[in-house]
């Protein structure tokens, strides 16, 4: 066991809560806990928000970490307003996301299941978001798939509010990205306390930019069988649900983890990401099984390939009609 992981896990649980944001059109923002909702969502620009990771981040340079995704959920509460997460792609069609993002029963705004809504998934690409979430902004990054194939929670998951609860979930995208997006590899192995990572998720920057990609600094700070608490420069907060814990093993950066809680103040010193290592035949199976059911190109939306393959993809969709 790694550093004190008792007095680690005994901080985060004093103030845990869960990293989802919740938007509208104009992107009203609020943090939830991880057991009952911190009050309604306000409607707060996103100027007034403070960076998603916090302590030192950077804002990730165009093409960096393009294997890092923002999710959008559509329709989460009756007003229709949006739940925002991070996402990481694990394959070309599948990504790792946080079990809350999918569904939350202790939710005091929705008890929606996106595992029974797959097609109300958007997959977002690019550095920033656009304040509005708007495509079309220039400034934007660009919707990568509108409308996932399919959607599913750990076993071990139910929507939360047990102590043994695994916060992790999967989306299967409906066709594969495209080939400069390098999707990360899953950890096989246990980061050991003290060991350096990054921290990658889609928030606020305080800037009035709207929602982007940043990345910090920080380390493992101790380990159970489902949980990694970190520290360090840089901490989760949010927006990150569902983002990556990466950890550099033999030269390679691989998913070690994906960002579930943190304390309500979303102190540097705290953090809370469930583990990937222990959960590897989970991931393993529910990808195989998704993608030889699927089948090519099969599911509620299409994917929308990078500049480099958009000639190909525009006469194929042309010659669907």
């Amino acid at each position: 066991m790694a550093v004190s992981f008792h007095s680690v896990w005994a901080l985060l649980s004093a103030g845990l809560f869960a990293l989802a944001a919740h938007s509208s059109g104009r992107a009203a923002v609020a943090q939830s806990r991880q057991g009952a909702d911190a009050g309604a969502p306000q409607a707060a620009g996103l100027a007034d928000v403070e960076p998603s990771i916090v302590g030192k981040p950077r804002e990730a340079r165009p093409g960096e970490q393009e294997a890092v995704v923002f999710l959008q959920f559509l329709n989460y509460t009756s007003d229709g307003r949006s739940k925002l997460c991070t996402g990481t792609l694990i394959s070309r069609r599948t990504i790792l996301t946080a079990g809350h993002c999918l569904f939350n029963k202790n939710s005091a705004y929705s008890k929606k299941d996106y595992a029974e809504h797959p097609d109300e998934i958007v997959v977002w690409t690019g550095v920033v978001i656009g304040k509005d979430l708007d495509p079309d902004d220039p400034r934007s990054g660009k919707i990568l798939v509108k409308g996932a194939q399919a959607a599913k929670w750990h076993p071990r998951w139910q929507g939360g509010g047990s102590w043994d609860a695994l916060d992790m979930g999967l989306i299967l995208l409906p066709a594969g990205v495209a080939d400069h997006i390098q999707p990360y590899r899953i950890a096989r192995g246990a980061p050991e306390a003290g060991q350096k990572g990054l921290v990658v998720g889609y928030g606020s920057t305080g800037q009035g930019k709207g929602i982007a990609k940043n990345i910090g600094n920080t380390r493992a700070r101790g380990v159970n069988d489902r949980i990694i608490a970190i520290g360090g420069e840089s901490s989760i907060c949010t927006g990150d649900s569902g983002g990556p814990l990466l950890i550099e093993s033999a030269g390679v950066w691989e998913v070690a983890g994906t960002a579930s809680r943190t304390t309500f103040d979303c102190d540097p010193g705290s953090g809370s990401m469930t583990r990937v290592d222990s959960q590897a035949q989970w991931i393993d199976g529910v990808a195989s099984e998704w993608e030889k059911a699927a089948g090519p190109g099969a599911g509620a939306g299409r994917a929308i390939p990078g500049r480099e393959a958009f000639a190909d993809w525009l006469l194929r969709e042309i010659a669907r009609f």
